[in-house]
């Protein structure tokens, strides 16, 4: 009995000796995080290194001292991700598993390439041609090359009300140019609205009410154009 008390109070005292030094040696401390996006895990180094930069005040931290909720939060409060979990994974990992909201539209560059984009405007996953998905389209190189503009686009389509003639479901494709500004392709009747340079919210009533009348009067639009600020000019499908 003894010597089984022995033995035990030595694979104790051991053990004991074996954790302060894992403490010590920091081998208990934050070395690496795994990031998963909607099931997928990233490599992609700047994508990695814009995450981590939330996390860097927790490395070389004891792994059961850091603050999940604070980062949890942090992480939570940015428009790319709709759902955020993070885990512990002793002795020196965390894993955070990331939700992206549904995209809002599609971006085809000059490059003829297609891409997701989320509510900041910001790219998510190139696509195949061959596999678009069934969302509007954003074309025409100032777009592209304009993270702001792109971002004040896609806020507008944002506004846009899901029901009605001028809805999100029956616009087809949002493109800009140097001469129109904002050009907005309908799926019904094919026909193009154009809004000008800006105020493109303050325009949606207005559309929408020229769109009910040419409905309603069985008059077949090919442009609406509503940059002016007091009247609206209809071109009709027979005019060139």
């Amino acid at each position: 009995m003894k010597k089984v008390f022995v033995a035990l109070f030595l694979v104790f005292f051991i053990g004991l000796v074996a954790l302060g030094y894992s403490v010590q040696s920091n081998y208990f401390s934050l070395k690496e995080i795994v990031v998963i996006i909607n099931g997928k895990k990233i490599k992609d180094p700047k994508v990695m290194d814009e995450l981590k930069q939330y996390f860097y005040p927790a490395y070389n931290q004891a792994l059961w001292k850091i603050d999940l909720v604070e980062y949890y939060t942090k992480l939570l409060s940015l428009p790319e991700y709709s759902g955020v979990k993070i885990k512990r994974f002793f002795p020196s990992k965390l894993i955070v598993e990331l939700e992206s909201p549904p995209p809002l539209l599609m971006l085809l560059n000059h490059k003829n390439e297609l891409f997701t984009l989320n509510s900041s405007g910001e790219y998510v996953e190139q696509l195949p041609l061959n596999k678009s998905m069934d969302l509007p389209l954003l074309t025409g190189l100032v777009l592209e090359k304009s993270p702001e503009l792109r971002r004040s686009v896609i806020k507008f389509y944002a506004s846009i009300p899901p029901k009605g003639w001028f809805s999100k479901s029956n616009i087809s494709e949002l493109n800009w140019n140097k001469k129109n500004g904002l050009e907005v392709f309908m799926k019904e009747n094919s026909i193009k609205i154009l809004f000008g340079q800006s105020g493109f919210q303050n325009k949606i009533e207005k559309v929408e009410r020229v769109l009910n009348y040419l409905q309603q009067n069985q008059i077949e639009g090919r442009v609406i154009d509503s940059r002016f600020s007091k009247k609206v000019v209809v071109r009709p499908r027979n005019n060139p």
